[in-house]
C-alpha cells in the first residue's frame, strides 16, 4: 500500500512572531526616505514635468519600482520565521500505527516557550491526532519516573484527545529510555509502526544503546539556552555541636552568569542566607556551617524568577537518629579511633572475632581483615578480606586500586 503523508506546521517560539510588525515599519521608513532637491529653473514650463514626477512618486509607484525593498522584506520575514523555530510533523496513512511518547518530567514545566514545554507538546500531539489518516491508530505513552500507557491503540480521536488533555507533568525526572523500550515492545505486534517522542531532550538517549528497526522521530521543545538556576543537591551532616547543610546550585544558562541569594529555613523560619555568583553552565556548592536546629522540615530556596520554578526550592525532613550500635571486628586501632571521632554518638562494640555475637542487634557491622562465616543481616562493611565473602569471591590483591564509578544517587554514596 502506498503511504500518503499529511503534515501540519507549528512554531516552538510563537512570541517571536510579533516581530513581524517590523515589516510595515520597514515600509514606512522607505516612504519617509523621499527627499526633493531645490532646483532653479528658467521657465515655468518645467513645472508641468514636476507635476508628472509627483504623480510617479506616489506611495505604490515608488514601492513598485524599488527592487531593494521586497528583498529586505523577504529577508526580514525569513529571519523572524527562523527565530520562531518552525516545525512540521507528518501524520501517517491508514497503513501505519503511531506510538507517541510524551515526556512528563519536571523540566517540561519550563516556560521558555509559549505556556510551557509540556503544554506545547500536548498541543502538537492534538494537532497530530487531527491530521492522522482514516483508519490510522495511535498509542500514547506517558514517560514519567516509570512509563505508563495512557491510551491503548485506537483510531478514536476523541479518546486520544481526552487522554492527552488529562496529562500533567510531574516533579520528578523521566525515563525516556524505559518508555522507548516499552514502545518498541508494542511495535513488534503492530505492522508499519512508528515511534514519535515529544520531549525537551534532557534525558539523553544518545548515551543508551538503541537497536531497533522501528522508525523513531524526535520532536524537541524548549530553547538550548534556557534561563534557569536550580537546586540540584541538598544534604545535612549532623555534628557534635551543630549541623552542616550542603546545597548544590547550578546555572543552566549558557550565555551569562547568575547571582542568586540562597536562603535556609527551618519550619518556615529563616535561619541564614548567602549570596553567590555562578558562572554560565556551572555549579556552586553553598555550605551553611554550624547551624543549630531540631527535628523538622529544612527548606533551601533561591530568589530568582526564571523559566523553571520547580527547582527553586528543595526540602529535607530532618530527624536526629537514635544512638547507633556498631560492631567492629578486628584489631585496627586507627580504624577504631576514626570511627569514634566521626561517629561521636554511636555505641561501638569491639571484638577480635565474631564468636558470641548476635548480629541482628547491630545497625552496622565492620569486619577488618576478617571474613564472617555467615553474612550478617545488617549493613556491612568489609575491609581487607582475607578470603571469599558470602556474597563475593576473593580473586586477587591489587595495590592502590582506583574507583572508576559509583552510584552517586544512592543516599549513602552522595558527596563521596
Amino acid at each position: 500500500m502506498r503511504l500518503v503523508y499529511h503534515s501540519f506546521m507549528g512554531f516552538l517560539d510563537h512570541n517571536l512572531l510579533y516581530l513581524l510588525f517590523l515589516i510595515p515599519l520597514l515600509i514606512f521608513l522607505y516612504i519617509l526616505r523621499l527627499r526633493r532637491k531645490i532646483q532653479v529653473v528658467s521657465s515655468n514650463i518645467l513645472w508641468e514635468q514636476s507635476i508628472e514626477d509627483i504623480k510617479a512618486n506616489t506611495l505604490f509607484q515608488r514601492l513598485r519600482k524599488n527592487l531593494l525593498l521586497p528583498l529586505q522584506v523577504l529577508i526580514l520575514t525569513l529571519i523572524i520565521l527562523a527565530l520562531a523555530r518552525p516545525f512540521i510533523i507528518g501524520s501517517i496513512s491508514t497503513a501505519r500505527n503511531i506510538i507517541v511518547i510524551i515526556d512528563a518530567s519536571a523540566s517540561m514545566k519550563a516556560t521558555d516557550v509559549k505556556e510551557s514545554r509540556f503544554d506545547s507538546a500536548k498541543s502538537s500531539i492534538i494537532k497530530m491526532i487531527d491530521s492522522i489518516g482514516k483508519g490510522a491508530k495511535m498509542t500514547i505513552i506517558r514517560s514519567g519516573n516509570k512509563p505508563t500507557i495512557v491510551s491503548e491503540s485506537t483510531s478514536d480521536r476523541s479518546i486520544l484527545k481526552d487522554s492527552i488533555n488529562r496529562q500533567k507533568p510531574s516533579d520528578t525526572p523521566s525515563n525516556l529510555f524505559s518508555a522507548l523500550k516499552l514502545a518498541e515492545s508494542l511495535a513488534k505486534d503492530m505492522p508499519k509502526s512508528e515511534i514519535i517522542i515529544f520531549s525537551d531532550g534532557t534525558d539523553n538517549l544518545q548515551d543508551q544503546s538503541i537497536n531497533t528497526d522501528v522508525p523513531i522521530r524526535f520532536v524537541k521543545f524548549g530553547k538550548e539556552d534556557v534561563n534557569n538556576v536550580g537546586i540540584i543537591d541538598l544534604d545535612i551532616v549532623e555534628e557534635q555541636s551543630a549541623n552542616v547543610v550542603f546545597a548544590g546550585i547550578r546555572n543552566f544558562n549558557r550565555s551569562k552568569k547568575q547571582s542568586v541569594t540562597v536562603e535556609l529555613y527551618h519550619n518556615k523560619n529563616l535561619i541564614d542566607a548567602q549570596k553567590i555568583s555562578i558562572p554560565l553552565n556551572e555549579r556552586r556548592f553553598v555550605i551553611f556551617d554550624k547551624v543549630k536546629f531540631n527535628d523538622g522540615i529544612i527548606e533551601v530556596s533561591i530568589d530568582t524568577k526564571d523559566d523553571l520554578s520547580i527547582d527553586n526550592k528543595a526540602y529535607y525532613v530532618f530527624h536526629r537518629p537514635e544512638r547507633s550500635k556498631i560492631l567492629l571486628v578486628g584489631d585496627n586501632v586507627f580504624l577504631e579511633k576514626a570511627i569514634e571521632t566521626s561517629l561521636t554518638k554511636a555505641k561501638i562494640d569491639k571484638r577480635d572475632s565474631e564468636k558470641g555475637i548476635i548480629k541482628d542487634n547491630y545497625d552496622l557491622a565492620i569486619f577488618d581483615g576478617f571474613v564472617p562465616e555467615i553474612e550478617p543481616k545488617t549493613n556491612t562493611i568489609n575491609l581487607n578480606p582475607k578470603g571469599d565473602l558470602p556474597f563475593a569471591k576473593f580473586l586477587s590483591i591489587k595495590k592502590n586500586p582506583s574507583v572508576i564509578n559509583w552510584d552517586k544517587s544512592h543516599p549513602l554514596m552522595r558527596f563521596v
